[in-house]
């Protein structure tokens, strides 16, 4: 009966956390969005992450399966979160381009909560998948010795740090393909 419970918990964070970043992509997007609700949501984001890792990590007594599960509850969350981040900050892009443009070739953007939830919550959920993963497989593998199960065991973390140094480019290259299919990118130059 304690698994329907853990269960039941989880789901009723992530409705949480899925209800806060509507909340605050809507705001962001319209311009009303305040330091004190981004930060709120910021610190219930990560609890909320926090209490899924918990409750999922033990909804089973396989040691490899609850490592699983606990890294998908914390990374879960976050990935999600940055996601909705994503998007409500490129709405806001569409519909404020001013926001964000080309200055003598280098992206120049106005600081956003939006983008921060972006950064913050992808970066870490990430990472935090690739650490996990790390240990599941260190897990599963036990005892074993050898460059083949040393690469295994390595392979999430490095995939996961080439992915935190690279979306950020991903994601401006995808704002800069967005406003300039709909004719709203703007490029300035200072003529130097």
């Amino acid at each position: 009966m304690t698994n329907v419970f853990d269960l039941l918990g989880v789901v009723v964070l992530v409705a949480l956390v899925y209800w806060l970043n509507l909340a605050v992509g809507k705001s962001g997007v319209a311009g009303k969005l305040s330091a004190g609700f981004a930060l709120f949501q910021t610190l219930v984001v990560f609890a909320s992450a926090v209490g899924s890792m918990i409750l999922l990590g033990n909804l089973v007594e396989n040691e490899t399966f609850s490592l699983f599960l606990a890294v998908l509850g914390l990374s879960g969350v976050l990935i999600l979160s940055g996601f909705m981040s994503f998007k409500y900050y490129e709405q806001r892009i569409l519909a404020h381009p001013e926001e964000f443009y080309i200055q003598d070739g280098n992206v120049v953007f106005e600081k956003s909560y939006l983008f921060g939830g972006v950064v913050s919550y992808l970066g870490f959920g990430t990472l935090a998948a690739g650490i996990g993963l790390t240990n599941t497989i260190s897990s599963v593998i036990g005892a074993h010795h050898g460059v083949l199960y040393g690469l295994a065991t390595l392979a999430p973390i490095i995939i996961a740090i080439y992915l935190f140094a690279k979306y950020r480019k991903w994601v401006m290259q995808h704002i800069i393909k967005e406003l300039g299919e709909q004719g709203k990118l703007i490029e300035k130059n200072t003529g130097e």
